[in-house]
């Protein structure tokens, strides 16, 4: 896979027509997507790739399970269906993105696909208001379960002290923000945490990492917080 700045994708071509790569005087052509570590990675700007697949994976995961009586017509109980949705498909649907760094579209996309679904479990007519969902459903959105698992990344790396290469690089980041930019998607991952924990009226990640937390507690705060 070629990455380049955005606006400058022709580079990529023009590299593998320049610079070729070959193994046993067999040429390897380019790729624009390639699985690593179970995240679809895409040389293209954003992270809607590796949503997208997720998202299928979701709806493959629920599939599996819909004979068990999750189905409209099979006349289940809907408390048992969004609690066998949360255990065996939601962390289907998060594998993998609280390492990532998604811009709004990629998360409206995630909430989206996750209230269609908690629609169908809950026997509700499409299109019935997001509140009532997550109300009736007794669950969060796709997007603070994603919130809460990127904060409890945030303490891991913090727990791991200043030897650790993440700490480091993080710390920097954190002291040394780079210029504001109109994406959400093309901050690095610290500062996108940082805007996380501010919304939730969290300690800013500076002061995590300066005094890390114990598992227990962070987690007992950041679940109450979001």
């Amino acid at each position: 896979m070629c990455f380049s700045p955005p606006g400058f994708e022709q580079i990529n071509a023009y590299w593998e027509i320049v610079q070729p790569i070959s193994m046993s005087g067999f040429c390897i052509p380019f790729s624009t997507e390639a699985e690593h570590v179970g995240i679809l990675r895409s040389s293209t700007s954003g992270a809607s790739a590796a949503v997208l697949a997720r998202l299928t994976a979701h709806s493959r995961a629920l599939f599996a399970v819909l004979p068990a009586g999750l189905a409209r017509r099979h006349l289940g109980n809907p408390a048992a269906s969004v609690r066998i949705e949360l255990l065996y498909a939601q962390p289907v649907l998060l594998s993998g993105l609280a390492a990532m760094v998604l811009g709004k579209s990629d998360l409206e996309a995630l909430d989206q696909h996750h209230k269609v679904k908690l629609e169908g479990l809950l026997r509700l007519y499409p299109g019935t208001p997001l509140p009532f969902v997550y109300l009736l459903a007794g669950c969060l959105p796709a997007s603070a379960v994603l919130h809460l698992r990127q904060l409890t990344l945030l303490a891991m790396v913090a727990r791991l002290g200043p030897e650790c290469p993440l700490y480091q690089y993080g710390a920097f980041i954190l002291n040394n923000p780079p210029p504001r930019t109109r994406s959400s998607s093309a901050l690095p991952w610290f500062i996108q945490v940082r805007q996380i924990s501010h919304q939730y009226g969290l300690p800013d990640p500076s002061e995590v990492l300066s005094a890390p937390p114990t598992k227990a507690a962070w987690k007992s705060l950041a679940k109450r917080k979001v």
